[in-house]
């Protein structure tokens, strides 16, 4: 009955079933968001003169507070992949 009087439907589902699957014309689309409601980490981009002062500087003020530090270095090369 309620099929009858729709005419558009959305699916949303992480693990979408079969009946999703042929119910969705186009074969649906991928979303990319995160699940958990945790906001992404603010950023900040410095000058390359003072990049290793300043992540020095930042390592030693959380390791004063008892806290750990994850350091990644990404090049530009890696950027374009």
């Amino acid at each position: 009955e309620f099929w009858d009087r729709v005419d558009q439907a959305l699916f949303v589902s992480a693990t979408p079933g079969k009946f999703e699957r042929d119910n969705s014309p186009g074969g649906g689309v991928d979303m990319f968001i995160r699940p958990t409601s945790i906001v992404d980490p603010s950023i900040s981009v410095r000058p390359t003169r003072t990049q290793l002062r300043d992540l020095l500087n930042e390592i030693q003020d959380r390791a004063t507070r008892g806290e750990k530090t994850l350091a990644m270095a990404i090049t530009k090369r890696d950027a374009e992949d």
